[in-house]
């Protein structure tokens, strides 16, 4: 029973060594040809050329770099896994695809997928990708219509991954702290007048606003590979 397992978990290891260096072959197919890379020639020339122009400044405007590739088809691969090894392989972004958005199209077997780096997930989770997927990029790809699915889903992946700032209209403190200013100046002033907390004598001295503490951590380092990213996508 040992040996029949053994043998079992050789053969599967043969057949995904296989399946590996399967799919290495079929992506030496489409070499990067910039922005928009149209194998499947679904759009023409104008829509092309758009397409290029829009990605290259969306691109321009932040860290996030946006490619377009359009396929006849998968070979049987995952349109997530031959995507997001695109997107890795042309370095989309950087090293391993990290900062890249890669939107892919099959044509043969209508589906679509986008592919975001490691260091796009967080300003562009998957619920957001696979929202922007269903409203926005198949409804036009249903109807045969890529070059709007492609530029609307552009333009809303980049409007998504932009910082939104909350701030309140009337630009009001909080309550809390209106009452610590109210009781922290009085004291201060007072201080002040009895020349306590002045020059050196060590005596009690009052900070607002100061933000506390050396912070040397900052945000996460990001560091080691992509490890896959993200992404969402959906047939059509």
């Amino acid at each position: 029973m040992h040996q029949l397992f053994s043998v079992f978990t050789f053969y599967l290891s043969l057949s995904s060594l296989a399946l590996a260096q399967d799919l290495d072959e079929y992506l030496i197919r489409f070499p990067y040809r910039g922005t928009v890379s149209d194998f499947a020639f679904v759009l023409n020339d104008t829509e092309e050329i758009r397409l290029q122009q829009q990605a290259d400044s969306l691109s321009q405007t932040g860290r996030i770099r946006y490619a377009l590739c359009t396929v006849t088809t998968l070979a049987g691969f995952s349109p997530k896994e031959v995507t997001a090894r695109l997107r890795e392989t042309w370095e989309l972004g950087g090293s391993n695809g990290k900062n890249g958005v890669l939107i892919l199209l099959a044509q043969s077997e209508r589906k679509l997928y986008v592919s975001t780096g490691s260091m796009v997930k967080h300003r562009l989770p998957n619920d957001t990708v696979q929202q922007i997927v269903n409203d926005y990029i198949l409804p036009w790809f249903r109807g045969n219509q890529y070059y709007k699915g492609l530029t609307y889903g552009l333009a809303k992946l980049h409007a998504a991954s932009q910082p939104t700032l909350n701030y309140s209209s009337d630009r009001t403190m909080p309550w809390w702290l209106l009452i610590l200013l109210a009781i922290l100046l009085p004291l201060r002033l007072l201080f002040r007048k009895l020349g306590i907390g002045s020059g050196s004598g060590g005596g009690p001295t009052f900070s607002i606003g100061d933000g506390g503490g050396n912070s040397s951590g900052g945000g996460s380092s990001g560091g080691g590979s992509d490890g896959g990213g993200g992404g969402g996508g959906g047939d059509f």
